[in-house]
């Protein structure tokens, strides 16, 4: 029985000792052996490198001429309607997404690169707002607050506080201010490329993506500064009945600050106070032996027993 113990005893040893060399081997230890391949046609796969020769072909050169008549992607602009729906207006549009030619559509800059638009440069329309709402509120409300306020989740933890879109430097020009924050394309570049603690999110969402955000954030600030007057009529009494106030249309309507309050059922059917003064006897203990007062009789009511 020891002598069966030992001999299994030293083939466990003998195997994780081979196993041990075997892992050791694939650790990539110096040797004049070539490595070992497990897979050797992931190692050698069947490709050609940039500059690298050739025997396929008669030239000896593995990078080939470009076909005789083929254009360049970029030489000629597309000719097309710009509301189209067809292949083309799609195809024109990732044409201008590779060149990046157009200053203040891909860098938010006018056409000599000297100032910030002063607009977006794209028709703002209610699938562009839409698809701003939505990246607004994947990469931006979690700091700035879902309405643009600077209220988000983090803001506690910053020691500067968030941009507030709805303070006034993000609306109105300041000629003395060294950063024309008023300015849709001063957002776009802060929004790409990030300032101060705030990074870029140019990893996340493309141009377009970024000026839809940059329209997203214009409407926000319309939502807090309209009046009924800016209320088609047929939604004014549904403002009214969430603002609680006719002729408020301050914040957008989704706004759970600005939600009527229900009454607290413990305060329902509370009587009003009393301007009376209290009588000086009143809260006084009534002397020993004494009843209660009574209660006054109510009136009879009209034509009934005297």
């Amino acid at each position: 029985m020891k002598m069966v113990l030992n001999t299994t005893r030293s083939l466990t040893i003998l195997l994780l000792l081979g196993a041990a060399g075997m892992l050791g081997g694939c650790h990539g230890d110096r040797e004049d052996q070539p490595p070992r391949q497990f897979f050797p046609d992931m190692d050698d796969q069947p490709k050609w490198k940039p500059q690298e020769k050739s025997d396929f072909f008669t030239d000896g050169r593995t990078m080939r001429k470009p076909v005789s008549g083929t254009v360049a992607y970029g030489r000629h602009s597309f000719s097309t309607d710009p509301q189209a729906e067809g292949w083309e207006s799609h195809a024109a549009e990732q044409r201008e997404d590779v060149l990046k030619e157009d200053a203040g559509t891909y860098q938010g800059m006018t056409a000599d690169g000297q100032d910030y638009l002063t607009t977006v440069p794209m028709p703002v329309t209610m699938d562009l707002l839409k698809l701003g709402q939505t990246k607004f509120n994947i990469y931006c409300s979690v700091c700035h607050g879902y309405l643009g306020d600077g209220k988000g989740t983090l803001q506690q933890y910053f020691a500067v506080a968030p941009a507030n879109f709805h303070d006034p430097k993000f609306t109105e020009e300041d000629p003395t201010s060294p950063d024309p924050t008023s300015r849709d394309g001063y957002i776009f570049t802060i929004a790409r490329n990030g300032v101060r603690s705030m990074p870029g999110y140019a990893h996340a969402i493309n141009e377009r993506e970024t000026w839809a955000v940059v329209a997203y954030i214009r409407a926000l600030q319309a939502s807090r500064a309209g009046t009924m007057q800016d209320v088609p009529a047929s939604q004014q009494p549904n403002v009214e009945r969430d603002f609680g106030a006719p002729g408020s249309a301050t914040t957008p309507a989704n706004d759970p600050a600005t939600k009527l309050t229900p009454a607290d059922p413990a305060t329902q059917g509370t009587p009003a106070k009393s301007n009376t003064p209290p009588s000086p006897e009143a809260g006084k203990p009534a002397p020993a032996g004494t009843l209660p007062p009574a209660s006054p009789t109510p009136a009879p009511a009209p034509g009934g027993p005297q």
